[in-house]
């Protein structure tokens, strides 16, 4: 697992040509410190395509 922190790309292409497509199909792992407070926590993923 390669941790995406600081943000940067998961895969690059160069010289394409024509019609091209591409999948991802990330899985997301959460580790949290035993002696977290018990409750709701929340997050942005933020995923772009350039």
């Amino acid at each position: 697992m390669t941790p995406l922190y600081p943000p940067g790309p998961v895969q690059v292409a160069t010289g394409v040509n024509g019609i091209n497509s591409a999948t991802w199909n990330p899985t997301i792992h959460l580790t949290l410190p035993a002696n977290a407070p018990a409750g709701t926590y929340s997050s942005t993923i933020t995923h772009s395509v350039s």
